[in-house]
């Protein structure tokens, strides 16, 4: 039997670097759903399973920290988080650290990314 693809949710607000990150996690294999705001992540995150969820911490009217909090709030099996920010230090703080596997900071570099993304789905799915 094959295995399934993994599946991410890309929540950013800048259309470009939202683009990116789609581009290079289809690429790698990944089957990708994309949101813009915060509402819609929660939306896409009630309709279905995924193994990685990558939020832009700053997001227009609700933030990443809301999406977070909303995670929390979802029947397992629940996303690995992985963040990325440009956002100071405070607004870091104010996320729930154990929902969340990984703080990139921006400007990042997106092999890495889906390299750390790809690695966090393979450990998810070992563990069973």
């Amino acid at each position: 039997m094959t295995a399934q693809p993994p599946v991410a949710l890309v929540v950013e607000d800048d259309e470009a670097i939202r683009a990116l990150y789609v581009a290079a996690f289809r690429l790698r294999g990944f089957l990708v759903d994309e949101a813009e705001f915060a509402h819609v992540a929660i939306d896409r995150l009630s309709e279905r399973a995924y193994d990685v969820l990558v939020l832009d911490l700053m997001l227009p009217i609700e933030s990443g920290v809301y999406v977070v909090d909303k995670v929390r709030t979802l029947p397992p099996p629940r996303p690995e988080i992985i963040i990325i920010t440009g956002a100071d230090s405070s607004a870091v703080k104010a996320i729930d650290r154990s929902l969340v596997r990984a703080i990139l900071f921006k400007p990042i570099n997106i092999k890495a990314l889906i390299a750390y993304a790809t690695e966090v789905v393979e450990e998810k799915r070992a563990a069973g």
